[in-house]
């Protein structure tokens, strides 16, 4: 059995897959870094207000790849199998509870703030 995949048009789709996620993630890392460099220059007091926020935010980030990876596990046991129909639902289960992690955690965000902030730290400003 190869590693390697002799149909072209496999590695096109898979590079720019890669290219876009890769830019997702560069967008996200670099909203971050600006968010530090910006505020660092202003106040200690506002440059950890802002950390504690990306740490949320990472908290979000990590639950959905969390969650996106488990239906690539389940999606690719299905393909092995060949069976094609359960991969909708496990996408499709899968999406919702993506919905519903990011609605969770922005109405947590938004009613609780301080809540929330005050569990990331022991500073009690």
């Amino acid at each position: 059995m190869s590693l390697l995949v002799r149909d072209r048009s496999f590695y096109k789709s898979f590079f720019s897959l890669t290219l876009i996620i890769g830019l997702q993630n560069a967008i996200t890392i670099a909203v971050n870094l600006s968010d530090n460099l910006i505020l660092g220059g202003y106040s200690e007091i506002a440059l950890s207000a802002s950390s504690l926020a990306n740490q949320i935010q990472f908290i979000a980030t990590f639950l959905m790849i969390g969650c996106s990876q488990s239906v690539i596990i389940m999606a690719s046991r299905f393909w092995g199998e060949n069976e094609v129909q359960p991969i909708r639902k496990v996408v499709g289960a899968g999406m919702a509870i993506s919905i519903c992690i990011g609605v969770l955690m922005w109405l947590v965000a938004l009613c609780s703030s301080s809540w929330l902030l005050s569990a990331m730290t022991n500073d009690v400003r």
